[in-house]
């Protein structure tokens, strides 16, 4: 199978990415190249991949497929969804996959927790994200980073959201805030508090709120810890695998097999409703 090129529009797994490239499996192309150029950097490539938000992220992926390249980005692939439709039309025409997975879904210490929510020992209540993004902030940036986690805690908690509220956005120091709440069909609340330009780095934290105990996921430093009110347990689990690679792992097997697919119904919905608060 041919290499594997990526486009990263973002740093925040450039650990990982340097992993997979001294393994030979990945061929980096820089954001800096333009969509014009891209042709000349896919030609020892079978497939490309490109992950994070940006603006011509929906360009980028477009010209792969124009190419008759295999095509990962993940989601969301466009700012609209009539650039994703577009995508998806044009790799059904040539005869390529076009795979847009939620990395998030990938995160162990969230898959962790997913198992918990759905072994149903306790009752869910709600769900707190906590989110520092890396950067002032821009349209873009939100537009992707909501209806990643959108799409994110409907699954963790099996439940379509039915009415997002956003509390006005505020500044503190060079920081913007955001404070957007959720409600879901099966009555759990999310709470997700989102600041931009307050770190280098982009971060993530997740507090789930049964009713007999608390789960903490830190997916960065790959920890659960479960508290219990019943008898004041806790854990703490660790893992290595990193979700990009996860997901390259399910993109190659797609390749192999010829088929696969995303959700792309439920990607529509999440997009024209992240739309409503940017």
């Amino acid at each position: 199978m041919l290499p594997i090129a990526l486009m990263m529009l973002e740093d925040d797994v450039r650990t990982e990415l340097s992993t997979i490239i001294d393994a030979g499996k990945i061929i980096e192309v820089h954001p800096s190249v333009g969509v014009a150029q891209l042709k000349s950097r896919l030609t020892k490539s079978g497939a490309f991949a490109i992950i994070g938000a940006g603006p011509k992220k929906a360009d980028f992926a477009r010209e792969a497929l124009l190419l008759r390249k295999h095509v990962l980005s993940d989601f969301p692939a466009g700012l609209t969804w009539s650039e994703v439709a577009r995508l998806k039309q044009i790799s059904a025409s040539k005869g390529v996959l076009f795979y847009s997975p939620n990395l998030l879904r990938f995160e162990a210490g969230i898959n962790e927790l997913s198992q918990i929510v759905d072994r149903g020992a306790s009752k869910l209540l709600s769900v707190t994200i906590s989110c520092d993004l890396a950067g002032r902030g821009e349209q873009t940036q939100l537009l992707m980073k909501f209806a990643q986690i959108i799409d994110l805690v409907e699954w963790l908690v099996g439940s379509k959201c039915v009415d997002v509220r956003q509390e006005k956005s505020h500044r503190v120091g060079s920081a913007t805030a955001r404070v957007v709440l959720m409600s879901h069909q099966n009555d759990v609340k999310t709470l997700l508090n989102l600041r931009c330009g307050a770190s280098r780095n982009s971060s993530l934290w997740i507090d789930c709120i049964f009713n007999d105990s608390i789960v903490h996921v830190d997916p960065k430093s790959q920890s659960v810890r479960l508290v219990s009110s019943s008898n004041a347990s806790h854990s703490e689990v660790n893992w290595t695998v990193q979700p990009l690679s996860k997901a390259i792992g399910a993109f190659k097997m797609m390749m192999r097999h010829g088929s696969g697919e995303s959700d792309f119904n439920s990607q529509r919905r999440l997009i024209q409703l992240t739309r409503e608060l940017v």
